[in-house]
């Protein structure tokens, strides 16, 4: 029986072409990804302005996204679904925000539901804050080691001798 090698080789060059090239072209689809959580009306129905609490809220909505760091008065659910194609920036397709407010006895005042049209950009500025002290120098960093090391040396020759 004569194998015939070059027969063998092509259909093997073939079969991984064919490969790579519905590798590539899964890779080309988008993809979606949610992100947060999404609240149901009927979830956020069972809530009372004047009567619910943050533990009813915690209860029946969960943990919230984020909270205001300063006072803890405002909860902020978040949900938000992307799409990514391949070789682009992730496209925001909806987002969903319900702000829930409390007084200072943790009692519910007020409900905003908010989506993707509601929201501003922002620009980021790249500034630095300066600090007090001084960035030490390469040189500086270099030479203070040297008496860490010798320190860190006698520390533990000293915990073998005792």
């Amino acid at each position: 029986m004569i194998i015939n090698f070059e027969k063998e080789i092509m259909l093997r060059l073939k079969t991984f072409f064919v490969l790579c090239i519905g590798l590539l072209l899964i890779s080309c689809s988008h993809k979606e990804t949610v992100h947060g959580h999404y609240l149901k009306d009927n979830e956020i129905a069972k809530l009372k302005i004047g009567k619910s609490t943050k533990a009813d809220a915690k209860y029946l909505l969960g943990t919230p996204s984020a909270s205001d760091p300063f006072q803890d008065q405002n909860w902020y659910y978040i949900g938000q679904t992307n799409k990514k194609k391949i070789l682009s920036k992730p496209q925001i397709l909806d987002r969903q925000i319900t702000v829930l407010t409390f007084n200072q006895k943790d009692v519910l005042t007020g409900i905003v539901e908010m989506d993707h049209n509601d929201s501003r950009a922002v620009d980021m500025i790249h500034r630095q804050t300066k600090t007090a002290g001084k960035e030490p120098s390469f040189v500086q960093q270099f030479v203070g080691n040297f008496g860490r090391f010798k320190q860190q040396r006698e520390k533990e020759y000293n915990q073998k001798k005792n």
